[in-house]
């Protein structure tokens, strides 16, 4: 564990030093607030401050505050240091955002006992981070195909249609639909299924731009949504990812599964106003005509078709 000591008394500082790093810490140590302040923003900062109540350039409660006001989801564990009137020094530090208060010099027996209780706070902290994460996970990302899930791609589109509106920028959106998805699931069983799912997932995946979206719409459907492109950009880019589908067959169960997908496309211009729904919509009625037509193929919706000539 990284350790910050902000100390303006250099024997006091050598002494904390030489005993954190007999425990087993890493010390990181400084003479002032400005400097310890620095040292707290950097990318990778000590999670615990050893801090003076008062230290030259920021005083410890000034700084208190400041390591509190950041906003970055990690926690920093501080424990004051005063030669003074414990008593005010707990007040002021504990009101200010400090953990712990100690008076110096530091007995090295409850120094060490609270650094070890501070350290199961940290502890217990990233525990609660990573489940939060894993949770945040389980919330966005379909576990099938690990693309995002249905609310999340629709979050996507959402906020890709208010950021086209507010740039005056096209928008395109496609839903893609694996063709005779129910034969395969029947015919060759689950499994083959899930292979058919996660193998054209990844393709689409690779085929769209590093500024595209795709997430898994439901079923065998997912939505893409491509901003800045126009009609024929989208319809273009549909092209490309049926292409990579039918291109080498779905290996599944020892066997070679012949897939193909269809598309169907909408596009809102520059300028325009249309709702994320209306365009799902039209592009759901492009998708349909495309599998009417035959499959495998990119269908525009009618509206579009007319704007792209």
């Amino acid at each position: 564990m990284r350790v910050l000591i902000a100390e303006p008394d250099p024997q006091v500082r050598q002494d904390l030093v030489r005993m954190l790093e007999d425990w087993g810490y890493t010390a990181d140590a400084v003479a002032d607030g400005a400097e310890a302040w620095l040292t707290i923003q950097q990318p990778d900062p000590p999670r615990m401050v050893l801090l003076d109540w008062e230290l030259p350039n920021g005083p410890g409660a000034e700084l208190c505050q400041r390591i509190r006001s950041l906003k970055d989801g990690r926690y920093v564990y501080i424990i004051s240091l005063s030669d003074g009137d414990r008593c005010q020094c707990a007040i002021d530090m504990l009101g200010a955002g400090a953990d712990d208060c100690l008076s110096k010099p530091a007995h090295p027996g409850e120094l060490r006992a609270r650094l070890r209780a501070a350290c199961r706070i940290l502890d217990l902290q990233s525990e609660l981070l990573t489940t939060q994460e894993a949770l945040r996970e389980q919330a966005t990302v379909d576990a099938m195909t690990g693309l995002p899930n249905r609310s999340a791609i629709l979050e996507v589109l959402r906020r890709e249609v208010n950021r086209a509106q507010r740039g005056g920028k096209p928008l395109g959106v496609i839903i893609a639909d694996i063709d005779h998805f129910k034969w395969v699931n029947d015919a060759r069983g689950h499994e083959a299924g899930d292979s058919v799912l996660c193998e054209i997932a990844q393709r689409m995946w690779s085929h769209i731009r590093s500024y595209d979206s795709i997430g898994r719409y439901g079923g065998e459907e997912f939505l893409i949504t491509v901003p800045g492109s126009d009609s024929r950009a989208a319809v273009a880019l549909g092209e490309r990812i049926r292409r990579a589908c039918e291109s080498v067959p779905v290996r599944t169960g020892g066997e070679e599964l012949e897939v193909t997908v269809s598309f169907g496309v909408s596009v809102a211009p520059a300028h325009c106003s249309i709702d994320a729904d209306d365009m799902i919509r039209m592009a759901d009625e492009a998708l349909y005509r495309a599998k009417r037509s035959g499959r495998n193929r990119v269908a525009l919706a009618e509206s579009d078709a007319t704007l792209a000539g």
